[in-house]
């Protein structure tokens, strides 16, 4: 067993000592003292880490969602068709299956059961109808069905699956320009909100 002399007090003691048993003075092991720093270190950046990643997935993923679902409240009724133009409807490919204004359904019934919520993409809805959430520097909503759900008819082959974008303003949903291949042009395609259907509000 090695000896030193105690810092305090002159006396040998061991090395292996925590204090020295003359004079009581206390001596630091600075290993343990280095590997005690580095474990809060590495404990705190895997908290820090944990956090970051929970705020990211809070604005990215989680609000956006809510927000969607309690802005699908607005949507919820029946809808009449209020106009189409048939000149522009005429101008589009859509014109192979010579699809008229009066092939568009009169009434639209949307509700919780038929309406699919999704962020920043325009995906097929698994249901009859989706809104999609965008933040472009402001919250911006856009509702878009296929367009064999707009109407009539059961024989659209080849473009049954092209789509239709609308905005909501004024209890009128507004045909717009969709940011896709496969939608169709602007045919000025309006229904106008009957009556609405109260739904369930969302908290995060």
């Amino acid at each position: 067993m090695a000896l030193i002399k105690c810092k305090e007090c002159g006396k040998e003691i061991s090395t292996n000592a925590s204090s020295c048993p003359y004079c009581g003075y206390v001596y630091k092991k600075e290993g343990t003292s280095t590997k005690k720093i580095v474990i809060v270190t590495l404990i705190t950046l895997a908290v820090l880490f944990i956090l970051g990643l929970s705020f990211i997935y809070l604005t990215e993923s989680l609000i956006p969602k809510i927000k969607s679902k309690n802005e699908m409240k607005k949507y919820y009724g029946t809808w009449e068709l209020v106009n189409v133009d048939s000149e522009k409807l005429l101008d589009d490919i859509i014109n192979w299956n010579s699809i008229a204004a009066d092939d568009f359904k009169k009434e639209l019934i949307i509700s919780e059961e038929n309406l699919e919520n999704q962020t920043n993409g325009f995906n097929n809805p698994k249901t009859e109808y989706a809104l999609s959430y965008f933040d472009r520097g402001k919250e911006d909503y856009i509702l878009f069905a296929t367009i064999s759900q707009m109407v009539t008819r059961d024989d659209l082959l080849g473009v049954e699956t092209r789509k239709i974008c609308f905005k909501l303003n004024n209890d009128v949903l507004s045909q717009v320009e969709c940011t896709m291949d496969d939608a169709i042009p602007n045919a000025n395609i309006q229904y106008k909100l009957n009556n609405q259907i109260l739904g369930t509000l969302v908290t995060p």
